[in-house]
């Protein structure tokens, strides 16, 4: 019977580092992988819009709890490629843009009195 450990193994910031490699970065840097990155940015662009749109307009306090872990969570994306390859690159253009997606979804949306 294999030994396992009582405690889960701590994971160490390499190792998140080499598994965003692994898993993130072939869907920006291999072009044949765009039509699933452009899928998986607009299903997050439409998860993020009706976020923005309770904390900004409604000022509901989940929705604006929500969205500073999404900003959170952005900032760590660009944090890492900007220490992994020294400058913002795809990984920061795609969050970026579904930011900006987002918000203009929001902001076209309550225009038209859709929302």
């Amino acid at each position: 019977m294999p030994h396992r450990p009582l405690h889960p193994v701590e994971e160490t910031e390499e190792d998140s580092q080499s598994r965003a490699e692994r898993w993130l970065m072939p869907y920006i840097e291999d072009s044949s992988l765009w039509p699933v990155l452009i899928v998986v940015m607009a299903a997050l662009a439409a998860f993020l819009a009706p976020i923005l749109l309770f904390a900004v307009y409604h000022l509901n306090l989940q929705a604006i709890l929500v969205a500073l872990l999404a900003l959170w969570m952005t900032g760590r994306g660009i944090r890492w490629e900007w220490q992994a390859r020294g400058r913002p690159g795809g990984l920061s253009v795609v969050l970026v843009l579904v930011w900006i997606v987002s918000a203009s979804a929001v902001i076209y949306g309550l225009r038209k009195g859709w929302l």
